[in-house]
């Protein structure tokens, strides 16, 4: 396999087109925003519903002039779908990962019991084997003298 020499152009990427095709048709998908007008009946608003429009317009106007094209909230959108999408199974399996965890902590913490008991078996089996030769050699000792 060889390496194109420095001068050469840089070759075009696979999916390019896919790619410009999905970028199309998501900036094609946006809705081109209205300017913000002030609402006429403002004045006859209570205070607390007075402030939540005058809020409501605030951000409108830095929407609008953000992207008057609409493309910010087609942005906003899909990224919360995006974000939708990874969240809900992960709030869904976390639980479900988390308790096999937990249960395969408790199973690999007895079989881990398990294997040092039976490491222990010949130590503990040889110290009492050499304890009942050495008392029955004793005892041999014993009787003949």
């Amino acid at each position: 396999m060889t390496t194109p020499p420095d001068n050469e152009p840089p070759r075009e990427v696979p999916n390019r087109e896919a790619w410009s095709l999905a970028i199309s048709r998501w900036k094609l998908s946006a809705t081109p925003l209205t300017p913000p007008r002030v609402d006429r009946s403002l004045a006859r608003h209570g205070h607390l519903a007075r402030s939540a429009t005058v809020l409501r317009h605030t951000l409108h106007q830095i929407e609008f002039w953000l992207s008057p094209n609409g493309l910010f909230r087609e942005w906003c959108r899909r990224s919360l779908l995006l974000a939708l999408f990874i969240a809900v199974p992960l709030l869904c399996f976390t639980p479900l990962v988390t308790v096999f965890l937990e249960h395969l902590i408790t199973w690999s913490a007895a079989l881990l019991q398990i294997c040092s008991n039976l490491a222990q078996i010949p130590g503990r089996f040889s110290a009492g084997m050499l304890i009942a030769l050495t008392g029955g050699l004793l005892l041999r000792w014993l009787l003949r003298h």
